[in-house]
């Protein structure tokens, strides 16, 4: 239903109307398919960009909790100076600030689970320094030891993990990239099917054009030689409502104002010939009445002149 009152109301609008339409249709569709596949590759970029991101974050980690664990070191054989304490608690927050960006911007699933299991050897690290540090300062150095070869080992399941999780971001990253490139083909491909498409929307607009004005100007032409032969009755029917209907419209007006005047002018070339008629037969009396009196005058002067013979020759 909605089809059919979209088609009215088109095939309802004039010719300019309709290119313009068709125009704006076509620009329209060429806005939302770019602006779709840009927002895409953009997506896709962002996502490649992010995992570039994360394996320098990612690598970061299994390079900071060594140095985490020397500072660790020093702190507690000088657990009272403050520039060591500073050192190692700024290595500290650098690993927390680390998982906190990687925290939203792990999506790959394997990489999640590497990265849970690393950072929970990274905690267990920390805790151990911290528990070790404060029992220091309470005057029990006998953990010291303890979390200091604890974490030197879990280091070696920290290179583990991070080499892991490297192999899945590598293997995401990767993957991402080929989607850039399916994403470039099917731009490439998209862009191409929008020319053809453009090219067969105007070639079919053409012929739809062509065939809706040609063929009534057809139909105008023959009508026009139909009136130069004096066919004044001609009429054309175009079932338009545009500047064709509106030309049809104003030609059969005109044939029609036409041949009302050579009706009037027939009428009075008719009224004419009536009264050139009428005008004949008066002058044909006239002549006829003004021979009966020159004969009458003639009678007259024949009679006269017998009348004075006959006068001159009586008797005196």
């Amino acid at each position: 239903m909605k089809n059919k009152l979209f088609q009215t109301w088109f095939f309802q609008k004039s010719l300019k109307y309709k290119l313009i339409a068709a125009f704006l249709f076509i620009i329209l569709l060429m806005l939302l398919i770019s602006t779709y596949l840009l927002y895409s590759q953009f997506k896709i970029i962002e996502e490649y960009d992010a995992v570039i991101d994360n394996m320098v974050l990612e690598k970061k980690i299994s390079q900071v909790l060594p140095d985490l664990l020397i500072d660790y070191n020093d702190l507690i054989k000088n657990i009272d100076n403050p520039l060591k304490s500073q050192k190692y608690n700024s290595d500290k927050e650098h690993i927390e600030e680390i998982f906190r960006i990687l925290d939203g911007r792990i999506v790959n699933p394997e990489s999640k689970i590497a990265y849970r299991g690393l950072k929970n050897i990274a905690r267990d690290i920390i805790m151990g320094c911290d528990k070790a540090i404060n029992d220091s300062r309470n005057g029990d150095i006998s953990t010291y030891s303890y979390y200091y070869n604890e974490g030197s080992r879990k280091l070696y399941y920290v290179d583990m993990n991070t080499a892991q999780l490297l192999a899945y971001e590598v293997g995401f990253a990767e993957t991402t990239q080929k989607k850039i490139q399916d994403s470039n083909r099917i731009s490439t491909s998209i862009g191409i099917g929008i020319i053809l498409l453009i090219t067969f929307t105007c070639i079919l607009f053409s012929f739809t054009f062509s065939k809706n004005v040609t063929n009534p100007l057809e139909h105008l032409l023959i009508a026009v030689e139909d009136v130069k032969r004096g066919n004044f009755s001609t009429r054309v029917e175009i079932k338009d409502t545009g500047e064709v209907e509106k030309l049809g419209s104003a030609f059969n007006e005109m044939i029609l104002a036409i041949s009302s005047s050579q009706s009037e002018l027939n009428k009075e070339r008719d009224n004419l010939s009536l009264s050139n008629i009428e005008l004949e037969k008066k002058i044909a009396e006239l002549e006829k009445i003004q021979k009966l009196v020159v004969d009458r005058e003639l009678k007259m002067i024949e009679l006269k002149r017998k009348i004075k013979e006959i006068g001159g020759k009586s008797p005196k």
